[in-house]
């Protein structure tokens, strides 16, 4: 008799589970130093501000007024020498020469005094070591004159800044290095000397005009009485100049740039003017 052995049933396998998303990789290094540079630069931007508006909290709360006075009896030229800030000169009823310069804490000072028959002002310098000077340069003068000292010379040198006059002068002698100039008013002669920046000038009763521009630009308008004698170079930038409706002798070397005669010339005419241009530009008109 024969014996049929049957195996055991093997157990059943489990079911295979569905795969899981992958894994999730972190941020490159790129970005990562992406967003570390757009925070730092948030963070210095916001540290800017903060202290921009602390300094001009300080600048507001520690403005000051200076005021001199300098006796103005028998002068005879003004001298201006501004190497940073703003001076405005004008004519009033006053009894003395006085100057008001409004200015932060730390600025040095402005100085008003005689020498002999010349009244002198001068800004202080405007360097680092000189105060706050950033808060607002070196401050903003205003000189106010007896009208008695109107028909003085004037002597005007700009450095940087800014500096206006306007009143009855005699000779005036403009020199600009930088910065905006504007003289209005009355004048026999006018000399103007532009290195950099602009000018504008309004004058009547002119009788003789040397006007030089190297850089920058000047812009001239005479009235009233016509110019005997007008003496114009330009080596580089822009100069132009209206006259009174007249008849001139005009002569000129250009070598370069451009001249714009916008009114002609009568050869022998008892007005002349004489135009030199290496480079740059030259406007000359009348009204």
């Amino acid at each position: 008799m024969s014996t049929t052995v049957i195996p055991p049933t093997p157990p059943a396998q489990p079911a295979p589970q569905p795969a899981g998303p992958p894994p999730r990789s972190g941020p490159s290094n790129a970005a990562k130093a992406v967003a570390i540079l757009v925070i730092v630069f948030g963070a210095l931007v916001l540290v800017g501000a903060m202290v921009s508006a602390a300094l001009s909290t300080i600048a507001a709360a520690s403005v000051s007024t200076q005021s001199q006075t300098e006796a103005a009896g028998g002068v005879t030229m003004l001298d201006a020498d501004v190497s940073a800030g703003s001076l405005r000169i004008e004519f009033a009823d006053v009894t003395e020469a006085e100057l008001d310069v409004t200015r932060a804490w730390g600025i040095g000072d402005w100085t008003l005094e005689r020498s002999g028959s010349t009244l002198v002002i001068a800004s202080p310098e405007g360097a680092w070591g000189s105060g706050w000077w950033w808060f607002g340069g070196t401050g903003d003068a205003v000189l106010r004159l007896p009208l008695a000292v109107e028909r003085a010379d004037a002597d005007l040198t700009l450095s940087a800044g800014s500096i206006a006059a306007d009143g009855e002068f005699d000779d005036i002698r403009l020199v600009l290095g930088a910065g905006s100039a504007d003289v209005s008013g009355v004048a026999d002669t006018i000399a103007a000397d532009i290195s950099a920046g602009s000018a504008n000038v309004d004058l009547s009763d002119v009788s003789d005009a040397d006007l030089s521009v190297s850089a920058g630009s000047l812009d001239v308008t005479l009235s009233g009485s016509t110019p005997e004698d007008v003496t114009l170079e330009v080596s580089a930038g822009s100069l132009t100049v209206t006259v009174p409706d007249d008849v001139y002798d005009i002569r000129s070397d250009v070598s370069a740039g451009d001249f714009e005669n916008r009114i002609g010339s009568t050869a022998g005419a008892p007005n002349s003017i004489d135009v030199q241009v290496s480079a740059g530009q030259v406007v000359l008109r009348s009204r």
